[in-house]
């Protein structure tokens, strides 16, 4: 911790201005410390994570301080241009070349292992967030090993309530991945090593730190619980511990033939004949930099040389025979705390003896060769399927329809309602009573495919869009009793004379008295009386008068409590539907209605002509919009509507007439506004004579 400042940021190294050639204890060079990077402040900040979240148990108060300071330094990764900038290398300064640059081009990887670590740690969201951003951004190759997994682990062993299990679940998958693509790689080597079958890739490590592949190997069988990648981890050590071609042990103090020479100065010059044990090297490697002696002299040893044409290896001199044992040759000898590292979890997991297994989970179902992103949600495990953000959901758009019952089934009702598979047959259905209740108004009108309206529950069948209507099948099994109660009067004037017969075959609609223009059942013709029809029927219900293919034409009753109680029920409203028969679309739907009083605006404007003085309009488009002024009106392509008023025998007002002096109530004998006339003029059908 010593090497963050004060701001958060992490300086990158410690270390002499030139190679140190000397015993630690025998250096009297100053020591420099070198810039705050991007890539040791966010390793940093993951590291802390890490050792905080593994003391707490043992030393909270130091777990404490070492995650604070892991924060900190992600604070200073949030509020500090990236250094070196994104996509450049660092280089050493040119008066202090003190060690390797180690270069690498970006620091994407390096902050995503850190936020992932840190959410491990703290569940904070801010760092799943940063988490899922930076995905977008790092390039992560699985084959590299262990690192390509570090950041994946951190998040399938993430469990805060707030996890994404979207990010979980891909973690988990690219893991898995990982693991099966190490299993190929070996299942081709002949000494079962998973590295890349590129010969000319061999080297620090590739091939004689064989070690390094076993954690994704290991983290694959603690989830699947599959003996496979348990035992191709414990056959991935060998290498590395002597099964090569020179029976080559590249650990120094293990085996019959250890590493004797490494690049280690404590250990050529502490006055003890054997190296510093545990020191592993890299070992085999295909070329050594050929611009510098002893590099040039072993890669002529080496005979026939490296140069190879049309991929013809086996007329070069083997790779895993290109070894030597000096402390001289680089490549070949340089162990460091990394590699040490990774060779201790490794072999810490796996027992020191061989024989201890490592923990094991086992509860994640893993088909080899599955896609290794989400892009459905069966690939979520069934049991974290309540837990997937809905956000997900619509983006996955219809392939949620396809789901299996017992996915869909787990929805939460905020999921149900993020569904957005308006044109998949048949996921409605699959729904039970309790899942169904998450559908929305919303989400319902969007419905394109019939299948999905006839699964509707009843207290959602008012939601079908009327233009919806035409297109379910006029087959009576689509129908349930409760589902044609459901509905409203506008729905059932948009049917086509096919869906009404279907309807006949089961109990008629019971709708509540509403303002739609549909129909609720068939008038009774009382008789023509004089020049008032009657009628009896419910307050406020629609009628059909008539029903084809073709033409809807229904009517609505209304009550007037001010006329004698047998002939206080009047038409109020009418409306005409007109449908294509090729597709059964609506091509007209026009809505004649009344109002007891006359509207504001033909009361207010003495000069202005109103349809009834007011009280009688007109609507083209099913009653969204109204007209109350005669007129001339072309709508849609060949429509047209005349309005005008008439008077006396053709009035339709019911208090235009007068009311007989000998009415058993003694009403008034003209309303308010009306206009007086007389009880003998002549009958609508003397009109037509």
């Amino acid at each position: 911790m010593s090497m963050q400042a004060s701001d958060g940021g992490v300086y990158w190294r410690l270390c002499s201005r030139t190679w140190d050639h000397v015993l630690p204890s025998d250096v009297e060079l100053p020591r420099m410390i070198y810039e705050k990077t991007t890539r040791a402040t966010a390793m940093f900040a993951g590291m802390a994570a890490i050792h905080s979240r593994l003391i707490r148990p043992y030393n909270s108060a130091r777990a404490d301080e070492v995650l604070e300071a892991g924060e900190k330094a992600w604070e200073f990764l949030q509020t500090h241009e990236s250094y070196p900038p994104e996509g450049t290398t660092y280089t050493n300064p040119t008066e202090y070349p003190g060690g390797g640059t180690y270069a690498d081009s970006s620091s994407y990887f390096n902050q995503l292992w850190g936020a992932a670590e840190l959410y491990r740690t703290t569940g904070n969201a801010t760092y799943q967030d940063a988490y899922k951003e930076l995905l977008t951004l790092a390039h992560l190759d699985p084959s590299a090993a262990p690192s390509s997994t570090y950041m994946w682990w951190a998040m399938v062993m993430s469990d805060h309530d707030n996890v994404d299990v979207v990010l979980r679940e891909n973690a988990r998958r690219a893991i898995m991945g990982a693991a099966d693509m190490k299993i190929e790689r070996a299942a081709i080597h002949p000494y079962r090593v998973p590295k890349h079958p590129y010969i000319q890739w061999s080297g620090w490590h590739g091939q004689s730190g064989s070690v390094i592949y076993a954690p994704a190997l290991l983290q694959a069988y603690y989830l699947s619980g599959n003996i496979t990648y348990s035992n191709e981890a414990y056959m991935s050590i060998d290498m590395s511990f002597g099964a090569n071609p020179m029976s080559q042990c590249f650990v120094t103090g293990l085996g019959h033939k250890p590493v004797t020479d490494p690049l280690d100065i404590i250990s050529r010059d502490d006055g003890v004949d054997i190296p510093v044990p545990g020191m592993p090297s890299p070992g085999f490697t295909w070329h050594l930099p050929g611009f510098r002696e002893p590099y040039i002299s072993v890669n002529n040893a080496f005979y026939p040389t490296e140069i190879v044409t049309n991929d013809m290896y086996n007329e070069s001199y083997p790779v895993l025979r290109r070894y030597v044992d000096s402390f001289s040759v680089i490549p070949h000898n340089e162990g460091t705390i990394s590699e040490a590292g990774k060779y201790a979890a490794a072999l810490s997991i796996m027992g020191a003896d061989g024989n201890l297994p490592p923990k094991v989970d086992g509860s994640y179902q893993w088909v080899s060769g599955s896609r290794t992103n989400v892009i459905h949600v069966t690939n979520v495990p069934l049991h974290e399927v309540p837990l997937i953000n809905p956000d997900y959901i619509r983006q996955w758009g219809g392939s949620v329809g396809h789901a299996p019952a017992e996915y869909l089934n787990a929805f939460t009702t905020e999921q149900v309602c993020a569904i957005n598979a308006s044109n998949i047959p048949y996921w409605v259905g699959r729904m039970n009573e309790t899942t169904k209740q998450g559908l929305c108004q919303e989400q319902v009108e969007s419905f394109v495919h019939y299948t999905l309206f006839t699964a509707l529950l009843p207290s959602q069948v008012p939601w079908i869009p009327c233009e919806r209507i035409p297109t379910i099948p006029a087959h009576s099994s689509y129908y349930t009793a409760e589902w044609i109660a459901a509905l409203t009067g506008e729905q059932i004037g948009c049917m086509t004379s096919q869906q009404l017969s279907a309807l006949a075959l089961t109990a008629p609609p019971s709708a509540a008295p509403n303002d739609d223009p549909g129909n609720q059942g068939d008038p009774i013709i009382v008789g023509l009386q004089g020049q008032i029809f009657k009628f009896e029927g419910r307050d406020g219900a629609w009628y059909s008068n008539l029903a084809s293919r073709n033409i809807q034409w229904n009517m609505q009753f209304k009550r007037f409590d001010a006329c004698p109680a047998d002939a206080n029920m009047f038409i109020s409203g009418i409306s005409f539907s007109t449908f294509d028969t090729n597709d059964n679309s609506m091509n007209s739907n026009i809505l004649i209605a009344t109002t007891p009083d006359t509207i504001p605006e033909c009361r207010n404007d003495p000069n202005l002509v109103c349809l009834g003085d007011g009280t009688l309009h007109i609507s083209l488009d099913g009653g969204k919009s109204f007209i109350s002024a005669p007129g001339d009106y072309h709508y849609s392509s060949q429509n047209r509507v005349v309005a005008h008023n008439t008077y006396g025998a053709c009035s339709r007002k019911w208090h235009d007439y007068e009311i007989s002096d000998n009415n058993s109530k003694g009403h008034s004998a003209v309303r308010a506004g009306g206009r007086r006339t007389t009880m003998y003029e002549k009958k609508p059908l003397q009109l037509m004579a």
